[in-house]
Parts: structure tokens; sequence; C-alpha cells
């Protein structure tokens, strides 16, 4: 239920004034009183006086507040009866929130007693989120106010609790991602737990320190399907999906996010009544017959086939081994599955009753390949005929080609023996040497109907419908090491200089050193985006970004420890980075770092890379590994969700 438009008018005004006021000599913000028309109460809450203060017992929003980054705090007052008492936030509907909540019903001892979750579409899944970074311990005093404060900045949170100095709980990745929407408090109406003294205040310069980097786990299957929700009544879960007549179902792909978990309410409304079914099916391919191990966890319900054969059913719903057992989910379970040569169906039956519905699964030894992939990610094709050194890569979306640059140093003596390479996104060579004669040509970069090449001792530009050299830019070094390179909307070309870390300027007019900052030390792979130039530092081992007018530097994300390499944007606050070491990233100005390829057991770098946005698909250079690694990334740019 929502206030009328004088009361919701009121609410904007008042939150307004909150967010925008500097709170000047104060060091917290004024209480917003319950009793103020800026709250929207939920029907049966009421604003009453208990242990002497003006208190609400029940729900309530602050609508008109869009909060992003900032903190909110809370006294709460509980009887110890059961509830789940707590702080709503960065809601972007009454059905889609993140979640800080109390079990004050809960022992000392309990280590569920603080959690946080996120809600999607409706439904709170706390039976998926559990242990560390979802779930802590901490005593909870009752009949006396205990104060809640909650932390957030980007894709993280911190939780206190009463008198604590430290967080009780560290959340390390908002699973609703880097969003923002209003505020509020959760409780029942019926005296169990009453609320008072409410603040907030926003703004982005809590201090979280360095996002740390979310690794690969080998196994992790996360590339799936799922159906509608199908009514329970009308399948078997004794008997494979594709041998029962369910009519026509509607697949659609899904990705599991970083711990390998597919959480259906991310995908599905919930169902119209509960319980509720989903079928969902995904490939392991074996390269001959072979046993391998299956972990997986799942809520609430499960049967699990291989090739059309019910290999388990489990049931972890809420208290139905014990009265105690809450049914969270984890790899707690494994099969063995008896694989033959090809591809093989793995399917699941996923039932939800309560508390959420999801599923994970790992497969043990199915990641012989010491390149490792994150769920989502799928290796295309590598090549490894006619190159030597391949050092950096280019998409021309105009062309639908990549330029690949080779260093050849082993060439003659005097012989400038450096070339570009053409390759289609199948990796048909198109043009083994399309252009020759290049002093071991490093970055390169198209812009329009010109390729810009780095090489030794400067900057070489390709007439791209000719295939030939129209200029050549001296850039003098004084013992540098040109290596990447960057064009703006103007033409205007910036080289990074790694060896002494200075960033030049290139027009055609002339070349100078634009700026030795030290915060770009070990300058690499540069990008041009929205009046700014991307740096990725081997010095810091940062990704930092300056003005384009006023060279301001700012740090966005620490890489350490990385190696930092190639840059590419994948959204309007997303970006591919690679590391010579051997990993390709995700990261975002939030500061979330997600490795999707780590080729680091292998012992292959991964350079300057190209990114086909239209087609989802990087192509790497590995330098010394003498060849070029093709990888699908749709499973996570295109059907990225929420993370």
């Amino acid at each position: 239920m929502r206030l009328g438009n004088r009361a919701r008018c009121l609410a904007f005004v008042f939150a307004g004034y909150l967010c925008c006021h500097a709170w000047a000599g104060s060091e917290q913000p004024p209480a917003v009183g319950f009793g103020s028309d800026a709250w929207t109460i939920v029907p049966g809450g009421r604003v009453v006086e208990h242990l002497g203060r003006e208190s609400l017992a029940g729900s309530a929003y602050l609508e008109g507040v869009e909060f992003a980054d900032g903190v909110i705090e809370v006294d709460i007052a509980m009887d110890g009866r059961r509830c789940f008492p707590g702080i709503l936030f960065r809601a972007e509907s009454p059905a889609d929130d993140e979640i800080i909540y109390l079990r004050p019903h809960r022992p000392t001892n309990y280590s569920h007693a603080l959690q946080y979750t996120p809600s999607f579409r409706g439904l709170t899944g706390w039976q998926l989120y559990s242990g560390p970074g979802f779930t802590a311990n901490t005593a909870i005093p009752l009949n006396q106010w205990v104060h809640l404060k909650v932390e957030v900045k980007g894709t993280r949170a911190r939780v206190f609790f009463g008198d604590m100095d430290n967080p009780a709980l560290y959340i390390d990745e908002l699973q609703r991602g880097n969003s923002k929407g209003f505020i509020g408090v959760t409780g029942p109406p019926d005296g169990r737990v009453f609320f008072s003294n409410f603040r907030f205040s926003t703004g982005n310069d809590l201090d979280f320190g360095p996002q740390p980097i979310r690794a690969i786990t080998p196994g992790d299957l996360g590339g799936w399907e799922i159906s509608q929700v199908i009514a329970p009544v009308l399948i078997s879960r004794d008997v494979s999906p594709f041998a029962q007549d369910l009519g026509e179902i509607t697949w659609r792909p899904v990705t599991a996010d970083a711990r390998g978990l597919v959480d259906i309410a991310r995908f599905l409304d919930r169902p119209p009544s509960l319980p509720g079914c989903v079928v969902a099916r995904t490939t392991i391919s074996a390269a001959a017959p072979e046993r391998r191990k299956l972990l997986f966890g799942y809520s609430d319900e499960i049967s699990i086939f291989l090739n059309g054969r019910l290999l388990f059913r489990g049931d972890s719903t809420f208290t139905v081994r014990d009265s105690e057992f809450i049914g969270v989910i984890g790899l707690n379970d494994a099969v063995v599955l008896d694989l033959a040569k090809g591809d093989n169906q793995l399917v699941f039956v996923v039932t939800e009753s309560f508390g959420g519905w999801g599923f994970m699964a790992r497969s043990e030894g199915l990641h012989d390949d010491p390149v490792v992939l994150a769920a989502g990610v799928a290796k295309k094709w590598e090549l490894k005929e006619g190159l030597a050194m391949p050092e950096s890569a280019a998409w021309d979306p105009k062309r639908e080609v990549f330029y690949v640059s080779n260093m050849n140093p082993g060439g003659a003596p005097g012989v400038d023996g450096g070339y570009i390479m053409r390759i289609d996104p199948s990796g048909t060579v198109l043009d083994e040497k399309w252009v020759t004669g290049l002093r071991q040509p490093t970055g390169v970069a198209v812009d329009g109907d010109r390729l810009y090449v780095v090489e030794r001792t400067g900057v070489v530009v390709i007439d791209l419908e000719r295939g030939e050299i129209v200029d050549r830019r001296i850039v003098e070094t004084d013992g540098g090491y040109l290596n990447d390179l960057a064009v703006d909307s103007n033409g205007t070309v910036f080289i990074s200089d790694s060896a002494r870390g200075v960033i030049y300027r290139s027009t055609p007019g002339g070349t100078e050193a634009w700026s030795s900052d030290a915060a770009h030390a070990g300058a690499n792979g540069l990008l041009v985006q929205d009046g700014a130039l991307l740096v990725v530092t081997m010095g810091s081992e940062s990704l930092i970004t300056m003005d384009l007018e006023s060279r301001k530097v700012e740090k966005i994300v620490s890489l350490r420890p990385f190696g930092g390499d190639g840059i590419t944007a994948v959204g309007a606050d997303a970006f591919l980075v690679s590391d010579y070491h051997g990993q390709l990233l995700r990261v975002t100005l939030g500061g979330d770092r997600r490795v999707l390829i780590d080729t680091r057991e292998a012992g292959i770098s991964l350079t300057d890379f190209a990114f086909a946005s239209g087609r989802s698909l990087a192509l790497v250079p590995t330098l010394r590994g003498n060849s070029l690694l093709a990888f699908d990334l749709g499973g996570v740019i295109a059907n990225e969700g929420p993370r």
C-alpha cells in the first residue's frame, strides 16, 4: 500500500533535503522521526512510545530517497519472540531490494543470527545466501535499544551491531550489484520489535580498501538453460522430464554467479502458488567414457537425471529433516556421473517451497585443461600457425576482422620484420602478412579507416582500405619503451611508455610528452572513453582515469597483484583488463574484480587483446606462447544479471 499524492510529494521533498544538505558541524545527520510524513508506513504498522522514545512497530519506507552509497542507522528493541527485523536498502521496488536482518529468537551461538540477503521478484532467497559474506553470529540483547548500522559502497557493505568497533558482518559482494533505490525498515507490527532513531546519509567517501579479486573455481557448471515454471502436479519428479508430456517447454539460457549458484528468482517470477518446479539442463562433454564426481547443492527439492536416468532425488525443505533444519544451500551432496563418450545431458528438476530456490554444481576432474574458465566463458578456437610473437590485437567492426601485431624480433639484422596479420572471427587467416616492414610492433587501435600501430620508434598509420602505411611518426623516448595506444574522437593518439611512465600525445602536427605523473608509472593499456583516458599501470598495478582537459588523475580500481596489459570497455562502467601473467578480468568502476580466464597454471601470457562486442568474442595474443586464443564471453557479458 502507498500513501496518497500529497504524502508522496512530501516524501520526495524531505528526502531531497536529506540527500543534499551538508551536515556542517554535526557528526551525524538528524534522525528521521517515524511520525514524519516522509515515511510510508505499511498497513498494520503504527507509531507509538516504547522505552521512552517515539518508535515504530511494523515496516516503513522512505520511498522518496534514492540511496546508492552511504550509511543507514537505526535503534532496535526486541523482546525475543520469533521474527526477522532489519534494514532494507537500494530497493528498486517493494519486490526487489537488499536486506540486513536479525533473528532475535536464536541463541547467541547461532551462526545465522545476523544475515544479508537479496530479494528478487518478491522472493527473499535467504536459504541461498549463507556463510561468509552473508551470515554471522552475534549476541542480541533483548528489551533494550540496540544500534544497527549498515555502511554501503559500490558492491560491498559492512554491518555494525551494538557497541562493536569492528563489523559484525562484512559483505564482499552485494548480489543486486551497484544499484540504487529507496530505504526503510522491516519488522512485525505486533509489538515484538520497535524501531527508533533512524538516520541516513549518502556519499561515496567510505573506505573499504581494494575489492578482493574473485578467482575461478575449476569445475563449476555455470552455463545452463531453465524452463518456465511448471506446477508440480503436472510433472513426475521420478521420471525424466523429456519422457513426459509437459507441453511446450520454453528454454532460457542463464549463467551461474561467481559462487556457481543459479538463483532462479533472478530470471523467473516466483510461482503464482507454491510449490513450483523448474527444469534446468546443461551438457557435459567427455572425450572417452569416464566417471566423474558431481558435487551439488539445492533448495528446496531436486531430482537429478543423467542421459535420462534418475541419479538422485532429495528434499532440503525448511524443517523437513528436523525442527532445527533450515535448508541452506551448499555443495553438501555428491553423486557419481558415468559419462559416455561425447555429449551427456545433465538435468535438474528443482522445486521451491520456501526461502528461495536455486542450485549449484561442480564436477571434480572436469577441467584437466590447465586453462581455467569462469562460468559463462567458453574457448572457441586457437591459432598457432603464421605467428611470430603476437603482442596486440584490435577489432574492426566495419570490416568485421581482427588485426594482430607480430613483433618478430628474430628477423634478419637491420630488417624491420614485424607485421600485421588479418583474421576473421572464425579464426581463418585472411592475410598472414597483410602489412610488413614494421619495427617490432606492439599496441594496435582502429579508428574509422585507419589502423594505428606502436613501433619501437613511434607510431605507424595504416590505411585500412588500401592496406598501406600512410604515415610514420617518430617519438623521441630517451630510452623508453613505447607499448600501447588509444585514439580519441578527434584523431589524437595517446601512447604509453611503460619504461619511463610517460604518456605521449600525437597529432599529424607533432608529438609531445603529455603527462609524466607518478600515478601512471609503468603505463601500459590505454582507452579513451567519455572525455577521459583510462590507463592500466604495471607500476601501481591500478586502473586510473585522466581527464583529457585538466589531466587530473583518479584511481578507479586496484589491480594488485596483477600485471596489467590491455583494456577495453564492455559497458558504461565495466571493462575487460588482461594480465600478462595469465588472467583476463572484468572490472567495474565500483571496484568489482572478477577473473574470467586464468592461464597461469598453463604458463600462458595474456597480452593486449581485442573484443568484438557484437559477437561477445575476445581474441587474446599470448606473445611468447606464439598463439592466439579466442573466447566467447557471451555468458558473462550478454546475459549478465545483477552481481
